[in-house]
């Protein structure tokens, strides 16, 4: 028996519910744009891209020379910035945020894939979630790295989008207060509390979404069923609270007893009668 889908022709979506979503296309694409948002034209097909953006590399033969870097996240990303990246006007850029080989690289409208990052942050080869959350992309990808080791091992990243052209300045720990790279994540509050340590190994957060005015994050190796929600407007704060309707939230896909692993993390939401 076939079951016929509709190709989604116009792209990805976020806002909408599974149970609305707009012809030709999808809440659920990984790592796809069919849809070329720059020019407004469909690319999907046997037609050329705009760039082979999958290409990337650091020694001979790619756009950065090398071996290819398989890509492990894509971000779009829209706002206002500098222009100049030295007190210039303030206009609006949309750009793809792109993690491959573990480092940071930035697609603008022009075509032109840079790099931000000056070396692999992440590791090189498995997935990274990032999300955009006003003018910062909040980076996770799982860690597994040795205990009391500094935050450059421990993979909770975001990236400033300040500046149109985005530079390894850019680039902060996201679980520290003054965001130095080399800073040991002590932060006993901040998204470095979203982790456990097995075997004398560290692990973060694998899956990360944006949700209302909150990022939600799960994932974490030995609490794969547990979900973890920052306070309202403040991705620096995960420590739950009670008595509060704005302080950050944990929970569990079920009550009592230990829940059953996550292994997709995804927001829906509609309006209801009552």
């Amino acid at each position: 028996m076939r079951i016929p889908s509709e190709m989604p022709l116009r792209g990805w979506t976020a806002d909408a519910s599974y149970a609305n979503v707009p012809r030709d296309m999808s809440l659920s694409i990984e790592n796809v744009i069919p849809n070329d948002q720059y020019q407004g034209r469909i690319r999907l097909s046997t037609r050329p891209s705009v760039q082979i953006v999958d290409w990337l590399g650091t020694g001979t033969g790619s756009i950065f020379g090398g071996s290819d870097y398989p890509i492990q996240c894509v971000v779009s990303c829209s706002n206002y910035a500098d222009s100049t990246g030295s007190g210039g006007a303030q206009v609006r850029v949309d750009r793809l945020v792109i993690v491959a080989g573990g480092r940071i690289f930035q697609m603008l409208p022009d075509g032109l894939v840079t790099a931000v990052s000056s070396g692999a942050i992440f590791n090189t080869t498995g997935s990274v979630n990032g999300v955009q959350f006003k003018n910062y992309v909040y980076f996770c990808d799982g860690g597994a790295e040795g205990t009391g080791e500094t935050e450059t091992n421990h993979h909770y990243y975001k990236l400033k989008l300040e500046h149109k052209v985005a530079v390894d300045g850019d680039i902060s720990a996201w679980g520290n207060t003054a965001g130095n790279l080399d800073d040991p994540p002590t932060d006993v509050s901040g998204p470095n509390s979203v982790s456990s340590v097995i075997n004398s190994k560290y692990y973060s957060g694998s899956m990360l979404v944006k949700t209302g005015a909150r990022l939600a994050m799960a994932g974490v190796k030995g609490a794969e069923e547990t979900w973890f929600l920052s306070a309202i407007d403040e991705p620096q704060d995960w420590n739950p609270q009670s008595g509060t309707t704005t302080a950050a939230l944990a929970g569990g896909t079920t009550a009592a007893k230990r829940g059953t692993m996550m292994t997709a993390f995804d927001l829906s939401a509609e309006y209801v009668n009552g």
